[in-house]
């Protein structure tokens, strides 16, 4: 039997729980990076079902996952490119392997008595959902497993549960909390994204990877990080991470790159086989490689507790992608007492992101959009705060005039903004600036006018509003008015959606 911490032992009473009300139920388990998700479906395994079929999607994660059910006393059969051989208990698949070779050629799925989906937030369409449709007929429950469970209750989701706290894993001593520094961050200005979300790759490396952020992620990175402790520095693309990994090496810094198909290693190119990933996590772990660069091929599913800093060479456009790579420092580990998180992608600023070690309350049937455009408001309106970067070390911090950090004493906000050149620029005040007002007394008038035009036009609540700023000279109406939404979440639904005795 595994040590289950109290956390793991909910879980896993609340799955039971949720299986005794309804066999057939699609359950979502929310629980941090560190949680121990693995024990948790291992001893979920061990107790309520004779064999499970559990789909991942990278290959990373399937061979860690196999080894550590191997380790756990199952013995697991591995269907994946170059592997098809069912095990006695349990099945661990790529879902890139079950669509080609069962879905795509009208194959049956190996028996299971249930399925099990391991980060649920980047498995959910697609093949996903014809997988989920093929359990459900058969009369069997589905159970994903994420961090980051944002908008899966419109993907197939029943029910949402807790695996645990960030807090609660602090208090027992399995995370450590992250210190923050924002030495800069790129302008984003006008920038695109893509369907998802997420900023355009091009576009983004063009903003980031300027003339001078070598110079300066160095600078910073031996500032805080003067004994090269293990570092894991997240880059905006393949070729970002390569540069940064050939460039810190040659300055006396061992450092690798590692991606989906190869591995930069000591001037070395070589084939990323499990092997070779072994071989550099092990010389990581060893000391004699100080930092591991990568896209976001170890955003998910790396196990190496004793990383202790976490370099953001890039922007995220979601808390998902944001909380997963940020988070791959939190596990606790002999003599580490903190993560540092060195943010050169103005991330901390971004409504929605801000510090990791934040306890979120995760809504699962609205988008992480929806969501940053709440925050983004709330902090507009004052009602959060902005975060405060310390102009003499770069430490961030939610309030008070004072750096917990060097003791500076800050009488305004200021931030250092790279522009497309690469050189700085010193921005002062607050990030978001409040709205210019609309304050004639026809106020009220004018908005329940595009209130009703609003619900004919199938507007949102916030298309609504931007309307009124539009053809007003760009001046805002208060958010109180008659037929304006109680509850902030409400400004992303369709006028025509809300409920009029829900509005002011």
């Amino acid at each position: 039997m595994i040590k289950r911490y109290p956390h793991q032992e909910q879980a896993i009473q609340k799955i039971g729980a949720e299986l005794a009300r309804n066999p057939r139920v699609r359950i979502c388990v929310q629980a941090p990076t560190g949680a121990g998700k693995t024990i948790v479906m291992s001893e979920f395994c061990h107790e309520f079902y004779g064999k499970c079929l559990m789909v991942v999607h990278r290959r990373l994660l399937c061979e860690q996952t196999a080894r550590r059910f191997r380790e756990y006393g199952h013995d697991v059969g591995l269907i994946a490119a170059g592997h098809e051989w069912l095990g006695g208990d349990h099945n661990i698949a790529m879902i890139q392997t079950l669509e080609s070779r069962y879905l795509k050629q009208n194959r049956e799925l190996p028996p299971f008595d249930c399925l099990l989906i391991d980060e649920a937030h980047a498995v959910k369409a697609g093949a996903a959902q014809k997988i989920m449709q093929i359990a459900t007929e058969r009369g069997k429950p589905v159970i994903g497993f994420t961090a980051t469970p944002a908008n899966l209750g419109s993907h197939g989701y029943d029910a949402l549960i807790s695996g645990g706290t960030l807090k609660e894993l602090r208090d027992i001593g399995l995370l450590v909390p992250a210190i923050h520094y924002a030495p800069d961050e790129p302008d984003l200005e006008k920038i695109k994204r893509l369907a998802t979300g997420e900023y355009h790759i091009g576009e983004l490396r063009k903003r980031i990877m300027t003339s001078t952020i070598y110079g300066r992620v160095k600078e910073n990175l031996l500032r805080v990080n003067p004994e090269l402790e293990p570092t894991l520095l997240f880059a905006c693309d393949v070729a970002g991470s390569m540069y940064f990994a050939e460039r810190l090496t040659a300055s006396g810094i061992p450092s690798a790159h590692v991606d989906a198909s190869s591995i930069w290693l000591a001037g070395e190119k070589m084939e990323a086989t499990q092997e070779n990933r072994e071989r550099v996590i092990a010389q990581f772990k060893a000391g004699h490689i100080k930092v591991i660069c990568n896209r976001f091929i170890f955003r998910e599913g790396i196990d190496i507790p004793g990383i202790k800093v976490i370099c953001l060479c890039t922007a995220f456009g979601l808390p998902s992608s944001y909380i997963q790579a940020a988070g791959r420092g939190l596990r606790a580990s002999p003599g580490k007492d903190r993560l540092i998180i060195l943010d050169h992608g103005g991330n901390y600023w971004r409504p929605g992101l801000g510090s990791v070690n934040t306890d979120r309350d995760w809504d699962f049937h609205r988008t992480e959009n929806q969501v940053m455009q709440v925050r983004r408001e709330r902090m507009r309106e004052n009602k959060e705060p902005e975060p405060i970067v310390c102009p003499k070390c770069n430490m961030v911090r939610l309030s008070g005039p004072k750096c917990p950090s060097c003791q500076h004493m800050a009488t305004t906000r200021q931030r250092l903004v790279v522009q497309l050149d690469g050189t700085l620029k010193r921005m002062e005040g607050k990030h978001l600036k409040p709205r210019k007002k609309y304050e004639r007394p026809d106020v009220e008038d004018k908005w329940l006018q595009i209130y009703e035009r609003g619900k004919r036009s199938n507007m949102t609540f916030g298309q609504a509003y931007g309307l009124f700023a539009k053809e007003n000279g760009w001046t805002f109406p208060p958010r109180n008015l008659p037929k304006m939404p109680r509850d902030d979440i409400d400004w992303t639904r369709k006028v025509r959606d809300v409920p009029v005795g829900e509005l002011h």
